[in-house]
């Protein structure tokens, strides 16, 4: 079986399925952006961000736009994947709990997931093409508040 990039993950008190496909990464690349002098954005790809999660040089949209879009990615409707990320990221402090769940998604989009991020949705497993020490969270647990 081929691997789709999703996974899932403990997230605002229950469990979810998250998938950053084409779609979202695109839409991740324009709201993640640097605004330039004229108002233009200067679009910045996923590897960019995920570098960013990775080091703790975050800012707070790539952590709420990565959980958004990969809740819509994983099936969730646009508007309970805006009122969760409201919830359980824009209106919660956890700002390093929930970029850890945004390290695992943006994670999961680009590589085959190692065992320790989560399950792969369809019962998949990869190869983990992680290396040892890899800062991704195993299963992020996030309490309703």
């Amino acid at each position: 079986m081929r691997y789709d990039g999703s996974i899932q993950l403990s997230f605002g008190g229950g469990r979810f399925t998250f998938r950053l496909a084409l779609g979202e990464l695109e839409e991740l690349e324009e709201v993640c952006g640097d605004r330039k002098p004229d108002g233009s954005i200067r679009r910045v790809g996923p590897g960019l961000v995920l570098d960013r999660l990775r080091t703790n040089q975050w800012t707070t949209g790539d952590v709420l736009h990565t959980i958004r879009l990969g809740l819509i990615g994983g099936g969730m409707n646009q508007y309970e994947a805006q009122r969760m990320a409201d919830r359980y990221v824009a209106q919660r402090p956890a700002w390093f709990e929930n970029a850890l769940v945004a390290l695992a998604v943006l994670d999961a989009a680009l590589a085959e997931p190692d065992e320790s991020l989560g399950e792969p949705v369809a019962g998949e497993t990869g190869t983990g093409s992680q290396t040892a020490g890899s800062p991704s969270p195993a299963s992020i647990e996030t309490p309703a508040p």
